[in-house]
This record gives C-alpha cells, structure tokens and sequence, in this order.
C-alpha cells in the first residue's frame, strides 16, 4: 500500500480531479458531467420510427402505380415531425427513363419527384434521398412511393426504400 486511504479521496466535480462515482451497473445509463448516471437524452425527440421496404418492387407501367406505402403508427400527431425517405431505384430497359416520386396521401400533395434520363447501361442504380418537416395539429399522415416508365416502356425496379418519421424536440 502507498499509504493512501481511499475514503478520503473526493469524487470529480467541474473544478477538480477525483473518483468516477459507483455506477450500479447495467448498461442503459451513461456517466455525465454533473457526476450522476443517467439515462441518455432521446436522440430523434419521440415518436421515432423506421421501416424499410426491401425490393425487388417493379413496375412497367406509363402510368403513376404505387408500389409501396408507409403510415407511421401510434397517430394521430400534433407538433413538428420530419420525414426521411430514401429509395434506391434503376430503370434498366428502353427508353430508360423513369419518374419516383414520393407522395402524402392523406392530403394528395407530392413531396418529391425525380425524373430520370441517361444512356441504357443497365446496372446503374440511382439513390433518391428526402427530408421533409410537417407541422401536424392531430393528424395521421400517411405516404406512398409511385414510379413510372416515363416513356410508356421498360422498366422500373426499386431495391430498397427506407422510411424514418420523427418529432422534433
């Protein structure tokens, strides 16, 4: 022994050097700087949510056809909230030209819209990333994913489509 008596050694504070306080053990709380253990704050606020849609969805039509929906659950919802979407898509045959867009069904209203137009190479996959706010007053939104052949021909495949919903703090 050095001579030390461990009862007489402080715990940390802001202003000095000292002992990490006993923790009680599990794996859910987290040391912070005020010397407690505590629960992390909520990254993403509440009402956190995410789903992905796994492919292979295709169409091969002309016209707008859904080909995935979303609903966030525990709604209705008052406060902000933010949509990420992301959709992972390729129109690999003639004309090559494909049109996703994502769309709020509940009020109609397209949030996003992506054309695509570029030489056939058949293995070039496209990324489509959205983020969106929505004030919302007790409502449960719902969304959908529509594609289309933009030239009437070919076709559409989407590999995989992510969704995340959350409240902002």
């Amino acid at each position: 022994s050095d001579g030390l008596n461990p009862a007489l050694l402080n715990v940390f504070t802001s202003g000095l050097k000292g002992l990490v306080p006993a923790s009680g053990g599990g794996t859910t709380n987290f040391l912070r700087a005020d010397g407690t253990f505590a629960a992390p704050a909520v990254v993403f606020g509440s009402n956190y949510h995410r789903q992905s849609t796994p492919g292979p969805l295709t169409t091969t039509s002309g016209t707008l056809v859904t080909l995935s929906t979303y609903a966030p659950t525990g709604g209705p919802f008052t406060g902000t909230y933010r949509l990420g979407f992301r959709v992972e898509f390729n129109s690999d045959t003639p004309p090559n030209d494909a049109e996703v867009e994502l769309r709020r069904t509940d009020g109609g209203a397209v949030q996003l819209a992506f054309n695509e137009e570029e030489p056939l190479d058949g293995d070039d996959w496209n990324t489509l990333s959205f983020f969106s706010a929505f004030v919302l007053a007790g409502a449960s939104p719902t969304f959908d994913v529509r594609a289309r052949t933009a030239g009437g021909a070919g076709t559409i495949s989407i590999r995989k489509i992510e969704w995340e919903w959350w409240r902002v703090l």
